[in-house]
């Protein structure tokens, strides 16, 4: 498995947290969030915000399927047209 440029501080942070580890589907999950907020709402500021929000919603959920599952049902809910 390669690494992503992100994997050395992801795993600095759960090496040293609590945090979950950060599987790349979630991580992929968690960048397309981020992608889908910020063009929906046009403020790249926005995508940041609601990923720590993402965050601290998923945080007591162990499985990371569901995690990811959770991520893209944001995303499609942010994203959706005229919200």
């Amino acid at each position: 498995m390669s690494r992503e440029p992100y994997d050395a501080v992801t795993s600095r942070i759960t090496a040293t947290t609590t945090a979950h580890a950060l599987g790349r589907d979630e991580a992929d999950a968690l960048l397309w969030l981020a992608k889908t907020v910020a063009d929906a709402s046009g403020d790249r500021r926005s995508a940041p915000l609601t990923c720590y929000l993402a965050g601290q919603i998923l945080a007591g959920e162990p499985d990371d399927r569901v995690r990811t599952a959770r991520i893209h049902a944001l995303a499609n809910e942010l994203g959706a047209p005229g919200e």
